[in-house]
């Protein structure tokens, strides 16, 4: 009965005197510069996994691009790869320092190309005149794409159809592998705009998510090795014999082979071990394997595979899946430019091209030449001067035409600032896309209606941008101003000083305090080393930048229920358990000489709380101390 009434007036003051419940702000980040950044998740989970460790600053500068050696160092991690268990031979290390490949990086390449990963082909694309080069985002697709095949116990689909703007540019060996990464929702389709952009470079942050994703995936794979996951079979009965009766195959019959036909046109022919083409038509992409046995016709005459090349119109007869008859028609010729303009007279209509050089050169094409622009169906009234042009001629005769707009525009929100060295910007569009840019020298900047530079753009600005050939021609940012006010959280003093403010609606927001950042407590005029932890402040904020900050002595009260585990009593402080989020918290407990004790009788003194007693107790956080204002012992031990 005494144990009920003291868990009801525990309750009691409990309700009475506990509104809310609020731990003081601490944070663990592995690197300083992922704190706010969209793949922070990601970024920590490689690191868990000892896929990559960053930089020696303690930074991972997320929107740099990644480097086609550390994209070769990540992906064998990803595999398992350690130096104690694969180093390059003598042999290996003499060919890949023939392509100036720093010997830190054999062991990972060797490991790759082990692992049918890399092939020896690529090694001349890692290193160019001393500097490496960055990957494009196709080539780091289709590695990750191998790794889901070889090692994630998945398989690529031989009809291939990507929703990509820009599928046109994307090579034939990566759309496989980018059509499994989109279907085990690796990637998105409607990030970058609908684009895949595969000649562009890949952040280390969108790597990270690529190779996070893909690591779930490997676990699941081996989770379901490890556990025996097969296909169905019927249970083997106690009276059954253990041993297994060897497999009879039966070879197949004449009436059980399936005969298919397949026409397109050839996009891909890898030769090597085995024969592949891959081939498109209006709908599809197919990809079928080649026998090496196959009859090889071109233009109806027998010839054989090395006649067959990329573009030919092309029928295939397939046996059970495999082609064994190609049949290929003359080479298709491509001509790659710029629109100049197009002339329809009474008889011949002629469009004027200009290739990379401004050499024009002209055609006369049909009425019925099949013309697309950015992936839809169009006519070259829609083109504009300088728009990107692809002309495929069959024969004699021009039969389509497909272009690319030469200018987008982008409307969104400055969410990362590279340096002027790295001037790179990421831009938050409305519907949550992310899009990285970099700024070319030519690049016209305007801020507020004025002429500026990269230096002078700020995170949060909003930007209209004109791009042209996908590179930023022209940035128009604006500053957004607004205000702010909450409890101060964090205080960084260094190059870049900032302030974490936690508003009453518990959000975490970093501020920039710069050189001309005003600062006053009260009345008055003060420093940032004059700021203090738990202070309220009113904050004046232009493009995340803080113009003016007022702050108070005006302390937030904060409340912790917990048992007393250890007390010091000469210094009068004490330790305390309590749980949070289903973790058991230790925290200091200062008091003061006017600290005020209430027991379940009334006043109560420091000396008589005991280990074990359940306490309330209200207080604020100084100088990283927390100091008791008032001690309730709720439940005595």
């Amino acid at each position: 009965m005494k144990k009920i009434q003291k868990s009801f007036v525990a309750l009691f003051i409990v309700l009475m005197l506990l509104f809310s419940s609020l731990s003081a702000f601490s944070q663990s980040l592995i690197f300083t510069d992922i704190s706010d950044h969209w793949a922070r998740g990601y970024i920590e989970d490689v690191y868990n996994r000892k896929i990559t460790s960053g930089y020696q600053d303690a930074t991972f500068r997320p929107n740099n691009y990644l480097t086609s050696l550390d994209a070769i160092s990540m992906v064998a991690n990803l595999l398992g790869y350690s130096s104690s268990n694969h180093q390059a031979t003598a042999e290996e290390s003499r060919l890949y320092t023939g392509y100036n490949i720093p010997s830190w990086a054999h062991g990972h390449v060797s490991f790759l190309v082990s692992k049918e990963i890399v092939e020896e082909n690529e090694l001349n694309q890692f290193v160019t005149g001393g500097n490496t080069n960055n990957i494009k985002r196709f080539i780091f697709a289709t590695y990750i794409g191998k790794v889901l095949v070889e090692y994630g116990d998945q398989e690529l689909s031989k009809t291939v159809s990507l929703p990509y703007k820009d599928d046109m540019f994307i090579p034939a060996i990566a759309k496989p592998y980018v059509d499994l990464m989109l279907k085990l929702e690796i990637l998105n389709k409607d990030s970058n705009g609908g684009k895949f952009e595969p000649n562009n470079q890949i952040t280390r942050a969108e790597a990270a998510k690529l190779i996070s994703l893909t690591a779930k995936l490997l676990d699941e794979a081996e989770f379901e090795a490890e556990e025996g996951v097969t296909s169905p079979k019927q249970p083997v009965t106690e009276e059954e014999t253990d041993v297994e009766e060897p497999e009879v195959v039966e070879e197949p019959t004449a009436e059980e082979v399936v005969v298919e036909e397949k026409e397109g046109t050839i996009d891909q022919l890898v030769k090597g071990n085995r024969i592949v083409i891959t081939i498109k038509n209006d709908k599809d992409i197919l990809i079928y394997d080649v026998s090496k046995d196959a009859a090889i016709f071109l233009d109806d005459e027998e010839s054989n595979i090395e006649a067959i090349k990329n573009g030919q119109d092309v029928k295939l007869k397939l046996e059970n899946g495999i082609v064994v008859e190609i049949r290929a028609v003359a080479l298709r010729e491509v001509f790659s430019g710029f629109y100049e303009k197009l002339l329809k007279g009474s008889t011949n209509t002629v469009l004027t091209l200009s290739d990379s050089k401004g050499t024009k050169k002209v055609f006369v094409i049909p009425e019925d030449l099949l013309v697309s622009l950015n992936g839809e169906d169009s006519t070259f009234d829609s083109f504009e001067v300088g728009d990107v042009v692809k002309l495929f001629a069959k024969e004699d005769r021009y039969i389509e035409a497909q272009g690319e707009s030469k200018t987008e525009f982008i409307r969104g929100t400055i969410t990362y600032l590279g340096s002027p060295s790295n001037p790179v910007i990421e831009i938050t569009q409305n519907d949550e896309t992310k899009i990285t840019l970099e700024m070319e020298k030519n690049t016209a900047i305007r801020r507020d209606g004025k002429v500026s530079d990269f230096s002078k753009l700020k995170v949060s600005d909003e930007v209209h941008i004109e791009l042209e050939y996908d590179k930023a021609k022209i940035v128009n940012a604006s500053t957004q101003r607004r205000t702010a006010e909450g409890y101060i959280r964090k205080i960084v003093i260094g190059e870049e000083s900032y302030v974490v403010v936690e508003s009453s609606d518990n959000v975490l927001e970093e501020f920039i305090i710069a050189d001309y950042t005003t600062i006053r407590m009260g009345s008055e005029a003060a420093e940032i080393y004059d700021l203090r932890l738990n202070y309220f402040a009113e904050i004046d904020i232009e493009s995340n930048e803080v113009i003016r900050l007022e702050t108070s002595e005006r302390v937030e009260t904060e409340r912790y229920i917990g048992v007393i585990t250890y007390i010091h009593d000469e210094q009068k402080i004490i330790e305390i358990e309590y749980e949070e989020n289903g973790k058991i918290i230790t925290k200091q407990i200062n008091t003061k000489k006017d600290t005020i004790y209430l027991g379940q009788s009334g006043t109560t003194t420091f000396s008589k709380l005991d280990v074990g007693d359940e306490l309330l107790i209200i207080g604020q956080t100084d100088q990283s101390l927390f100091i008791a204002e008032r001690i309730i012992v709720v439940l005595p031990n």
